[in-house]
């Protein structure tokens, strides 16, 4: 009876087109990340697939394809609207405070390169604009596909 019901949950969530929506728009966005990196730097990059900041904002593509999904699926709603927000709030830190974030970093490795004792901080954080922008066409573009599927 709990196995029956674990995979009834399981197919309900994985054929749920919000969710795959979401899923895919994140899982593209490292993807994209992995093999850019592999090619710049001549090795397979696959430490990359949960790494942070990069082109493109693998965070800007999935709440983006959160809300465009859920807007496919409800329309305007207070979930919508909610998402939204929410929507808002990411994008803004995804290109603000996280590359902010990221200039510290650098700065303090700079600081620490002559001692020995300190672990070196991820730069790579935050995002630019472009990656933002290409996070948030992935993002409306996956859900848009999955909807016509």
């Amino acid at each position: 009876m709990v196995l029956a019901k674990l995979v009834e949950t399981m197919i309900t969530v994985f054929t749920n087109k919000i969710f795959l929506s979401c899923l895919f728009a994140w899982l593209l966005a490292q993807l994209f990340k992995v093999v850019s990196t592999s090619i710049r730097e001549k090795r397979f990059a696959i430490s990359r697939i949960f790494a942070l900041g990069g082109m493109p904002s693998s965070h800007t593509a999935t709440i983006t394809a959160l809300l465009l999904a859920t807007y496919l699926d409800q329309q305007i709603t207070p979930l919508t609207i909610a998402i939204f927000i929410i929507a808002l709030i990411v994008i803004r830190d995804s290109f603000g405070v996280r590359q902010e974030v990221g200039k510290h970093a650098k700065v303090l490795n700079k600081l620490a390169a002559r001692r020995t004792e300190f672990e070196k901080l991820e730069e790579l954080i935050g995002h630019t604009l472009p990656e933002v922008v290409v996070g948030g066409l992935l993002g409306i573009l996956v859900p848009m596909i999955i909807y016509l599927l």
